[in-house]
Formats: structure tokens, C-alpha cells, sequence
């Protein structure tokens, strides 16, 4: 090698790892992460991540509260097949919301299409 040239110096895969966490990390969508991940001093960093594991402290607790009183309820189930010849249907009404009017619109695109008129 003569005077000037460099090496080109290959990245340790930790390294590579370390780069893509922490890169990963900073755009994380958890808040507390993210901020953890961007802090400027191991104080902030330290705090995020106590806000952090503090809230996924409380919310692994109240998942497990609610799993066991939901578990805590049996659950009955009971089917019945009716087959009926004649199904009654309820009236329907249909509230238009558009300040056009359709119908002269129908009017105008029949007549005007079919008839050259309007």
C-alpha cells in the first residue's frame, strides 16, 4: 500500500446491529421509546425509559384484570333454526341528502339521451 491510500474498514456485525436498533428505535411509534432512542443525555434517556416500562407495567396489569374477569364468566350458547315460508319485511325509508333534485336530473338525461331533447 503507498502513502495516502485507506482502507477500506468493513462494519463488525454488532456494530451493524447496534446502528439498525437504535435507527429503528428513534422512529419507533411508541412515544417513550422514541424519545429514549433520540435523548441528548443518558438522563432523558433514563426517564423515557422508566415512562415507558412504567405504562407497560399498567397496561400488562390491566390486561390481565380484564382477561381473568372475562374468564371468570361462563358462557352459554344456545341456537335455534327456525325456518319460516314467509318473511315479513319492515318498511323502509330512504332519506335522500343530496340537495339535487334526481328526479328532474333522470328526466333530463333520459329525454336528452333518448330523445335528443331537454
Amino acid at each position: 500500500m503507498g502513502k495516502g491510500e485507506m482502507v477500506a474498514r468493513v462494519p463488525s456485525a454488532s456494530s451493524i446491529v447496534w446502528k439498525t436498533t437504535a435507527e429503528y428505535l428513534q422512529k419507533s411509534s411508541f412515544s417513550g421509546v422514541s424519545h429514549a432512542a433520540k435523548a441528548r443525555n443518558w438522563f432523558r434517556a433514563g426517564y423515557w425509559s422508566i415512562v415507558f416500562i412504567v405504562g407497560l407495567g399498567f397496561t400488562t396489569r390491566n390486561l390481565y384484570v380484564l382477561t381473568d374477569e372475562f374468564l371468570q364468566y361462563p358462557v352459554t350458547t344456545t341456537t335455534e333454526v327456525v325456518n319460516k315460508e314467509i318473511i315479513e319485511f319492515p318498511a323502509i325509508t330512504i332519506c335522500n341528502q343530496n340537495r339535487q333534485n334526481i328526479i328532474e336530473k333522470f328526466k333530463y338525461c333520459f329525454l336528452h339521451q333518448f330523445y335528443g331533447i331537454g
